[in-house]
């Protein structure tokens, strides 16, 4: 498997820190970014030299999945969970932490943790790993893995365990490099008012009373068919009373839709995941098992349908949205938590440390605002938005975005700017052939024009892709757009 520029330098710098001293690594990799295929690699790399590597998970989905991407590096590991008894062998194994856990009083397994060269624990941000470090040497080298490696204030830091992080890359970065899907969210306010707090989050008991209520349940399953209708869904709920309603709900409504908790049987579990793997406009309703490490590319729409004190737990429950897959180049975030306006937008930059984020008494709000023509939340000083309305499809099966185009109404100094734009623009309207590409945007917008006027005036390909980034249409668009106005009649269909 070919490796991308970012994870190969993750490799490298990990062995940077190896040789520092640093024997204890946190890789910090946005969901989506690889983190199975960066420490597959380096299992492979670490078995190639003789050496032995145990991977630790917390969930039996988990197991399947490391053991499936293994195998694409030509690794067969040997597996441990409940079913297997004894201490297990061989130069690779994938174990299930809570097995370690029940097993650490017996004989044999302190020293069998102690005689890997390399262990990588998947999702280190989990508190059950805990226990694994007080029986590892200090010389033995760990990589902990997370999207998010951040804990509760009442948990241990994790500056306690590791002792150097890596940043791999940003999520916007993924996007513009067209690895993760663009997020497209609607925010629809709720009203947290009497809502106590216990611990670093809601009350549980509060938050399941707040969101179980008739009006709350229609309204998202309204919001679901005016923003993300028929797309694949995963809903996440503040409780399992709250999960079991909605998803009856969404039945009652005439959609497919089932429920998955943690209580379900083995057969159950694995029924309902691949009923949602094969159904194109399956809606899967929970509260937070699939929050981490659940891989299903094609899901194209999140529900938030609680709210979260926790940046960690909502930048993960966005993260199952945002694997890009065939025919999908965004997916849609209905937020009803307010979630969004608390810990920004889940594309923003953001860089994490071993710390325990400090306690404030007010969480910081996001500058967020929302577009009074479609209802899609962006950044504060967007001028212009640019929110996909719609979808068309072209004779030749490619995908083409609607967007909003919604313009926020201009400041007294940028009307006067405005208005230069547009007497430039009529001395010269009798000579278009003369303004750039840059400057027919400029006079789209300061006559009232609509973007039609500005595709029969470009007549070249690079004026085509000029205008694609000028408008932040996806790589592509002018190709098509070049063939419709100036090539061959290749009509949009809806």
């Amino acid at each position: 498997m070919k490796l991308r520029d970012y994870q190969i330098n993750a490799i490298e710098n990990i062995r940077v820190e190896f040789i520092k001293g640093n024997n204890k690594i946190v890789l910090c990799a946005p969901t989506g970014s690889g983190k199975t295929i960066i420490f597959s690699e380096l299992t492979r790399l670490t078995n190639n030299k003789g050496k032995t590597v145990l991977i630790i998970t917390n969930r039996k989905e988990l197991l399947s999945q490391t053991d499936n991407k293994l195998s694409q590096f030509g690794i067969k590991p040997d597996l441990l969970n409940a079913k297997q008894k004894g201490v297990t062998v061989g130069s690779i194994v994938v174990a299930m932490v809570e097995t370690l856990n029940r097993r650490l009083t017996k004989n044999g397994y302190e020293n069998f943790i102690q005689s890997f060269d390399l262990i990588i624990i998947d999702e280190c941000h989990i508190n059950c790993f805990n226990k694994i470090f007080e029986n590892i040497k200090p010389k033995q080298k760990v990589i902990g893995c997370s999207a998010t490696p951040q804990r509760k204030n009442t948990s241990p830091a994790l500056e306690k365990y590791y002792n150097s992080i890596i940043n791999v890359c940003q999520v916007q970065e993924l996007i513009d490099l067209n690895f993760l899907s663009d997020p497209i969210s609607f925010g629809i306010p709720i009203n947290l008012k009497g809502v106590k707090t216990k611990g670093n989050d809601y009350d549980d008991k509060d938050l399941e009373k707040l969101y179980d209520d008739k009006i709350k349940y229609t309204g998202a399953i309204k919001n679901y068919e005016m923003h993300a209708l028929n797309k694949k869904t995963i809903v996440f709920c503040a409780s399992i009373k709250n999960s079991k309603t909605l998803s009856q709900e969404f039945i009652l409504a005439g959609y497919d839709s089932k429920h998955f908790d943690c209580y379900m049987s083995d057969n159950d579990r694995n029924e309902v995941l691949t009923w949602f793997y094969n159904t194109k406009t399956a809606i899967l309703c929970n509260v937070g098992i699939l929050t981490t490490g659940f891989d299903c590319p094609d899901i194209k729409c999140i529900l938030l349908y609680r709210a979260t004190k926790s940046l960690s737990l909502f930048l993960q429950m966005v993260g199952r949205g945002s694997r890009i897959a065939e025919n999908k180049n965004n997916f849609i975030i209905l937020d009803f938590g307010n979630n969004i306006k608390t810990h920004g937008f889940w594309e923003t930059d953001r860089f994490w440390n071993l710390e325990n984020p400090k306690k404030t008494k007010k969480l910081d709000v996001a500058p967020v605002k929302e577009c009074p023509e479609c209802g899609a939340l962006v950044p504060i000083n967007i001028k212009k938005c640019k929110a996909i309305i719609r979808t068309e499809i072209w004779n030749n099966g490619n995908e083409f975005n609607i967007l909003c185009g919604y313009e926020w109404p201009l400041k007294e100094e940028q009307k006067k700017e405005k208005e230069i734009i547009l007497q430039q623009y009529i001395r010269q309207k009798h000579n278009t052939n003369k303004l750039s590409t840059k400057q027919l945007e400029e006079a789209r917008v300061a006559h009232g024009y609509k973007v039609g006027w500005v595709f029969h005036k470009l007549n070249t390909l690079k004026q085509f892709e000029e205008y694609e980034q000028i408008r932040g249409y996806k790589r592509g668009w002018a190709r098509y757009a070049y063939d419709r106005y100036r090539g061959q009649n290749n009509e949009p269909v809806s």
